[in-house]
């Protein structure tokens, strides 16, 4: 399969040459790069990188930095990307939690270490040999490594090593024989994220869309096979999408060619793959639906994951959590529970051939149904697309506090109760969701930032900061900021209200304008403000729409080719504040052909 992409792919036309190499005696890392040693293909440096990462790093940097480093010494055969990332980051799967101790003059790899205990040991040897040592819980191994050809001598000479981590990294930092050395390149601003399971599958997937890896999304079109343009609130549709009028494709979508969207649909935060069929008043959130599913009119599937060739019939429902396999079909009106796994049932199907702690059970999909429920003892918590949050509950409850905020003498004989199924479902249905707690954290940042009277590029940096945490946009920063300086002023009574909203709109139009940077931006605050304005408790904003409008412009928030572009994106039975807006908008319209003219008059003065 990877032989026939790579001929038929641009990469077999273009660029540097690409060779498969494919041996079905590896079962490891480490038998892999015996084999390539074996067939003696690499003569030089080369970069070892784990085929779930997806980065946008330049990587000139880290070479440069790694042959400078070999060329002086010999020993310093490998040089290791990490990516700061706090334990509770998104793309960080807790099998991918590790302790480094790194010299901070040279940025050698003292101490790696991916067993979670509450107690570590570092050698009173690494402490005399090196003045100051960074012990970090805050990195995440991006798996992309520059690597000198005695990298491969090593794996040939030592049969056991199986995995670069566990087995060559650890057993050069404790070998005092053999001297070799690994570096660490530490990157900060830069993409990079290991697939490593459905958590982290919906975590980089939301990366994309929100352009954190640019130039790898969609709109891209890099690898020469797909028609993509973005829209705005982050909506991307390929060429030859149906998409029925009274649906909502609201925020955050990616919808393939082929596919077809039924009326009253509700679509949003999911990807649509191609040649979909999705019936009428069908409700998809935070999903996951692969290439030729059919859904049929009244299903509702919440943040799960439907694979190529899966059919939902009428009603059905698909809890959060679940996975649909290949072909599998669910009958209708049928609820697949929360994290459920679905195999589709076919006669070679038999748990002889499945490992160890893996069961397949039947299980009622109804009429027209077929699939078989997968499950596997101790399955690893971020086997599932759950929020970051639960994870952080469920991470809690399985280990206890964090090891650095544990005391050994004091925790050691604490127990942590487990919560049942239903009182762990009940504890998360009662959490405020990870929208909820952005708009309040976001909130909060502005308020205080107001009353403090913060600098601007530290407000900048933090909400960018939640931005990145909670998966948002800046459309979703501006707003809040518009809020909280409108709100500002709404004990104000009388004429000094509209100059209340005039001043501080002046006064906070910079942080405003950083997160307002294209059209579309424009026009999406405008529409965010008509909700904002629209809240009962708000009706006095209302009355002013028109003047904050024109404040907004006059600070050079707003431009007249957003406004105008606002204004005609309405439709005829819902234009009240564009009617409300009428005298702002025709003189707008008024100055923008005075400046045609305008233009018009010196070119024929130059003439």
């Amino acid at each position: 399969m990877i032989q026939d992409f790579l001929k038929n792919s641009k990469w077999n036309h273009h660029g540097p040459r690409v060779v498969a190499i494919v041996s079905t005696a590896t079962s490891s890392a480490g038998d892999a790069l015996r084999e390539i040693q074996g067939k003696e293909v690499i003569k030089n440096d080369f970069i070892l990188i784990s085929g779930d990462v997806l980065s946008n790093m330049d990587l000139r940097k880290v070479i440069v930095e790694h042959k400078a480093r070999y060329k002086q010494n010999k020993q310093a055969i490998m040089t290791t990307v990490m990516k700061v990332a706090q334990p509770n980051h998104r793309t960080r799967s807790s099998q991918d939690e590790i302790i480094v101790a790194i010299a901070k003059d040279t940025q050698q790899i003292l101490f790696y270490n991916t067993e979670m205990d509450k107690q570590i040991g570092l050698e009173t040897e690494i402490l005399k040999e090196h003045k100051e040592v960074s012990l970090r819980y805050d990195l995440l191994d991006c798996r992309i490594d520059v690597c000198a050809p005695e990298v491969l001598l090593l794996f040939a000479d030592n049969f056991d090593y199986e995995d670069v981590r566990s087995d060559f990294i650890r057993g050069m930092l404790t070998s005092e024989i053999l001297g070799n050395k690994v570096h660490a390149h530490i990157i900060d601003g830069e993409y990079a994220a290991r697939v490593k399971d459905l958590r982290t599958y919906d975590s980089v997937s939301k990366d994309i869309m929100h352009r954190w890896t640019y130039p790898l999304v969609p709109d891209s079109n890099f690898l020469g096979n797909t028609t993509y343009t973005l829209s705005r609130n982050h909506c991307y549709r390929e060429k030859n999408c149906i998409v029925s009028r009274s649906s909502r494709v609201s925020q955050e979508i990616v919808l393939g060619s082929g596919t077809e969207v039924g009326d009253e649909a509700n679509i949003s935060h999911s990807i649509i793959g191609r040649n979909c069929k999705i019936g009428k008043n069908v409700v998809i959130h935070g999903s996951y639906i692969w290439d030729n599913v059919v859904v049929e009119d009244n299903v509702v599937i919440q943040r799960s994951i439907v694979c190529n060739g899966a059919r939902l019939f009428k009603g059905c429902k698909i809890e959060k959590g679940c996975v649909v396999g290949y072909m599998v079909n669910v009958g209708e009106g049928i609820v697949v529970p929360t994290q459920t796994k679905l195999i589709a049932e076919s006669p070679e199907t038999s748990e002889d051939d499945l490992e160890d702690g893996v069961h397949l059970e039947k299980i009622n999909l109804g009429k027209g149904g077929n699939g078989l429920r997968w499950t596997q003892e101790d399955e690893d918590p971020n086997n599932c697309i759950i929020s970051v949050e639960r994870q952080k509950e469920r991470e809690k409850v399985k280990r206890g506090k964090n090891f650095v905020d544990s005391d050994p003498e004091t925790d050691s004989d604490v127990e942590t109760p487990m919560m049942t199924r239903q009182q762990e479902e009940e504890n998360y249905r009662h959490q405020p969701t990870d929208e909820e707690k952005f708009i309040k954290e976001a909130t909060d940042i502005v308020h205080s930032s107001f009353v403090e009277k913060h600098a601007i590029d530290n407000v900048v940096l933090e909400l960018n900061s939640l931005k990145y945490a909670y998966n948002t946009n800046f459309s979703d920063c501006s707003i809040i900021i518009l809020k909280t300086i409108l709100d500002q002023s709404k004990d104000i009574e009388g004429t000094k209200f509209l100059q209340s909203i005039q001043n501080n709109l002046k006064q906070w139009s910079e942080l405003l304008s950083r997160f307002v940077t294209s059209e579309d931006d424009q026009v999406e605050l405008m529409w965010d403000l008509e909700s904002f304005c629209e809240i009962p408790e708000k009706s006095k904003f209302r009355a002013v729409f028109p003047m904050i409008l024109h404040a907004l412009h006059n600070v050079d928030v707003l431009e007249e080719e957003g406004i105008l572009k606002w204004a005609k994106e309405h439709k005829e039975d819902d234009r009240k504040f564009v009617d409300l807006s009428k005298d702002f908008l025709a003189w707008l319209e008024q100055s923008e052909d005075e400046e045609g003219d305008d233009d018009d008059d010196d070119e024929e003065d130059e003439e």
